[in-house]
């Protein structure tokens, strides 16, 4: 099944497409790690930004078995 993103998210949207808070969108957006654009009173994310900033966060290490 593909997944198919949608053009633009606003930051709550983006929250709830990701799982993460709408705080931690809004901090990436003050920092500057995710981009963001204005329409009108509007802040918008374009879906390949939001792609691009999922993509540039570190991985995570895997655990060794116990």
């Amino acid at each position: 099944m593909e997944t198919v993103m949608k053009l633009s998210y606003t930051p709550e949207g983006a929250g709830e497409e990701t799982g993460m808070s709408r705080t931690r969108i809004f901090n990436a957006l003050k920092t500057g790690d995710l981009k963001a654009r204005k329409a009108g009173g509007r802040i918008i994310i374009l879906g390949a930004d939001l792609q691009a900033y999922i993509d540039a966060l570190p991985e995570r290490p895997a655990q060794a078995a116990a």
